[in-house]
């Protein structure tokens, strides 16, 4: 394995995410990631302050994370989205 991560609980996730959202000119603040995580992760909990030393060491780690990413990827952003595909099966199979 190129990068191995072990014990992160969603942190890779949310750095996915944060690129997954540059990449597609939808970009999103890693607050607002952060902060929908710990609202999925806690639904009886209604706030939660991202500028505590629990939230800004996890959004260090999210960047972190977010480098390996990249790195990962080699800093490729071409992205092939299958929609063009998609629309050629079904015409193929005759569906809507």
């Amino acid at each position: 394995m190129f990068n191995s991560v072990q014990d992160t609980g969603n942190e890779v996730v949310m750095a996915c995410l944060f690129v997954s959202s540059k990449v597609e000119d939808t970009i999103k603040k890693l607050k607002d990631i952060m902060i929908a995580t710990y609202i999925f992760r806690h639904p009886n909990v209604i706030d939660w302050d991202t500028e505590s030393k629990e939230g800004e060491e996890q959004r260090k780690r999210v960047l972190l994370y977010e480098k390996m990413v990249l790195e990962s990827i080699c800093f490729d952003f071409r992205i092939i989205h299958p929609y063009n595909y998609i629309i050629k099966f079904v015409k193929i199979m005759q569906a809507d």
